[in-house]
């Protein structure tokens, strides 16, 4: 007989997600697709956070032996030792769970703390599930570990010129009780999740807004297949209580949602464009319109949140911008481009802020933008450059936001339950995409890349290429607004809008 399936704690979070999820991850992984690379981002993060949690506990023994069994022996050997106080790397099996604590610290009474490192500043249910599990190991395992700690960027920790304060930098947050009323759902879970995993059948599991929470799954478009184009968990911002009354009523379509079901605005539209297998406009997509101009400026914001602090006086995730890309619509209709790309050896707001009011002050035209982040951003400079205070303001109130006016004005077929801005400009400009971008084609990849240049990590050359690649980005976020923007007035000049009421 075979043994069971180990289970590691990314697989036991994969499968409270989903147990869909976790069967995909452990038996056919090559099908995953979307959301891979901020996995990968994310956990080279959490490595990163890791290793500077150890500066914390210098005098630790460490097990570093490859395999797991090698490791559980020489962690054993730790354990029995009285003159350790302290272990990074402790590894510990139970049952069919394998474990690798952060760290392990002796207490005086002879037991152990258990200190799980976050790369988060704020902890979240998924941190308590994953320590909870770890108890279950260890205190299967024997071991007396009557607490628990998750040790966690400090949001309020400012960088000094001198440097990062490590001691400072981190902060240290007990959470056993917050844990403590989970461990009696892991022996079930436990047990559950083997049994899945020993069985050659794929879970029967529905596509729903579970998919999205706490991580976007990266399964999601091999779940959706072979469901119908309009599936129920496609119509935009439906909320998990929605989706399943729906579902208790036996509707798995957009296009079968009753008449009588509330629904918002641009919810109504997916649901006419899915009936009428067509474009649906709201009657009054020209009134929200009709602040944006032509006239008009288009443009994008590109930041970074590094959660080990870059520049001297700047906190754990707190948010830099680095450039700007800037599409300009003048009355002759012609379309030209501006934009600003800071250095990175030096904080760049000031420069930023000041290269922005230098492109905007004179003319006053409105400014399309497509989420609320541009904004926040300003707001944040005004505080932190009072001098800038008043200019950065003035820019602020131009500022037009089209991301409500796609959500409540119009559903094309294409968007397929999204309204990214990438999803929206290339459905409505067939032609219009970032396909050909190949260095930096998304905001995770310009952040990375522009930390990357930050932190001297590249030599020139490499650099010239990733500036180059930045450029080329940011340009085509802000030229996608342009392009949605006209394709937006062409509907209107067609005078499409009666076709589909939003009340319908």
């Amino acid at each position: 007989m075979s043994a069971r399936p180990k289970l590691g704690p990314a697989d036991y979070l994969a499968g409270l997600q989903c147990e869909r999820r976790l069967w995909l991850t452990r038996r056919e992984p090559e099908r995953a697709a979307g959301n891979v690379a901020s996995v990968a981002a994310h956990l080279s993060r959490a490595g990163e956070i890791r290793r500077h949690a150890e500066r914390l506990f210098p005098a630790a023994d460490v097990v570093d032996e490859k395999g797991h069994a090698e490791a559980v022996e020489r962690t054993r050997s730790l354990l029995g030792d009285e003159r350790v106080s302290a272990i990074l790397g402790a590894a510990f099996e139970h049952l069919s769970v394998e474990i690798v604590a952060d760290v392990l610290e002796r207490l005086p009474d002879g037991g152990w703390r258990l200190c799980q490192v976050t790369p988060s500043g704020r902890v979240s249910e998924t941190d308590f599930d994953g320590i909870a599990l770890a108890l279950f190991a260890l205190r299967g395992s024997g071991l007396h570990v009557p607490s628990a700690e998750i040790i966690h960027p400090d949001e309020s920790y400012a960088r000094g010129a001198a440097g990062i304060d490590w001691t400072a930098y981190f902060a240290r947050r007990d959470v056993t009780a917050d844990v403590e009323f989970l461990l009696e759902d892991v022996p079930g879970q436990v047990e559950r999740f083997a049994r899945l995993l020993d069985s050659p059948r794929r879970p029967d599991v529905e596509p729903s807004p579970h998919c999205r929470r706490p991580w976007a799954c990266e399964f999601r478009a091999e779940c959706l297949r072979g469901l119908p184009a309009d599936w129920l968990d496609l119509l935009p911002g439906l909320r998990s209580s929605r989706f399943h009354a729906l579902r208790e009523d036996g509707i798995a379509r957009i296009s079968d949602i009753p008449g009588d079901f509330p629904l918002r605005p641009g919810q109504a539209l997916a649901r006419s464009a899915h009936r009428d297998g067509e474009l649906a406009l709201a009657s009054d997509l020209g009134d929200m319109l009709a602040g944006f101009g032509p006239p008009s400026d288009y443009l994008d914001f590109e930041a970074i949140a590094p959660v080990v602090p870059i520049y001297a006086g700047t906190c754990p995730d707190q948010v830099i911008p680095f450039g700007w890309s800037l599409h300009r619509l003048t009355q002759d209709g012609e379309l030209v481009h501006r934009d600003f790309l800071a250095r990175g050896s030096c904080d760049p707001r000031r420069e930023f802020a000041e290269s922005l009011i230098a492109c905007l002050a004179a003319v006053p035209r409105p400014i399309a933008v497509y989420s609320p982040f541009e904004s926040r951003v300003l707001r944040d400079l005004a505080l932190e450059l009072a001098d800038l205070a008043a200019p950065l303001e003035r820019i602020r109130t131009r500022l037009r936001d089209l991301q409500p006016v796609v959500r409540d004005g119009i559903y094309h077929l294409e968007f397929r339950g999204s309204l990214s801005l990438k999803r929206v400009a290339s459905a409505l400009s067939p032609g219009f995409g970032y396909s050909d971008l190949r260095d930096v084609s998304d905001g995770g990849a310009a952040a990375e890349t522009f930390e990357r240049i930050a932190r001297g990590e590249l030599d020139a050359r490499e650099e010239e290429r990733a500036r180059a690649a930045l450029r080329a980005y940011c340009a085509r976020d802000s030229e996608a607004l342009a392009v949605t923007h006209l394709a937006l007035r062409q509907l209107l000049e067609r005078g499409r809008p009666e076709r589909a009421d939003r009340s319908r």
